[in-house]
């Protein structure tokens, strides 16, 4: 069997869409050792590095950016033609927008959210995303979500979704070290009073910190004493918080 796997939107940058890719896979190409996986990697990615030298992993660098979009579709248009003559997959994924469809075997696309479609995701940009969504959901063999929640989202939207739901996985090897000598160290170091809530996501809008710190205020008010660390990569909202 032959996998080819569409990566050309992943970079170094930390993710919850890069972990969530990382570590399904990872488990894949283990669990799967005869099955042949192809990475196409952006240029400026070696996102097949992320795999360890598996043997039955291979890449294939591409001259996709990984966060210019419209650069990555314009110059995609002949390059997967290319690579379609070229190849053929049993199944082709793809992690982002817009769908690439394989002429042979069969095609998945995983999609995260649709959260520039609700409100206040602008009228061009949403009516736009709504053209691109409903042909990826067409052409799509099936598409995975992450949750219940987004599926029931895309369902209202795009009845025609054939659509399953794979949760975000969890390594537990890599919690299981982690000790309460662990977080006694993090508390001190970082001078975090007992007891503390930890909020991790990058530093932007849409994950609504300002209206979770006025929570917490809230509760402040009213006597509670929980403290609130958040962890994540400034994405714009890093003064405002």
């Amino acid at each position: 069997m032959r996998i080819g796997i569409n990566a050309t939107c992943m970079n170094n940058r930390p993710s919850g869409a890069r972990q969530r890719f990382v570590g399904i896979f990872s488990s894949l190409i283990r669990q799967l050792p005869r099955a042949e996986f192809v990475i196409f990697e952006p240029k400026d990615c070696r996102v097949a590095t992320w795999f360890g030298g598996a043997a039955n992993v291979s890449a294939r660098q591409t001259p996709l950016p990984s966060e210019d979009r419209i650069r990555r579709y314009v110059l995609g248009q002949l390059y997967w033609r290319s690579v379609f003559a070229a190849e053929r997959f049993d199944i082709f994924e793809n992690l982002h927008l817009p769908l690439v469809k394989a002429p042979t075997g069969r095609t998945i696309f995983t999609i995260h959210d649709i959260r520039e479609l609700h409100p206040g995701g602008g009228v061009i940009n949403g009516f736009m995303l709504r053209r691109v969504l409903a042909r990826a959901f067409r052409h799509a063999d099936h598409t995975i979500t992450v949750s219940e929640t987004v599926k029931r989202e895309i369902l209202e939207l795009f009845p025609e979704a054939k659509i399953s739901v794979i949760y975000n996985g969890l390594d537990a090897k890599e919690f299981s070290a982690f000790s309460e000598q662990d977080l006694v160290e993090f508390r001190k170091r970082l001078n975090v009073p007992e007891p503390f809530a930890l909020a991790v996501g990058h530093l932007e809008r849409r994950k609504n910190y300002l209206q979770l710190i006025d929570a917490f205020a809230r509760l402040h008010a009213n006597g509670c004493r929980c403290s609130l660390v958040i962890i994540g990569n400034d994405s714009g909202e890093r003064r405002a918080i």
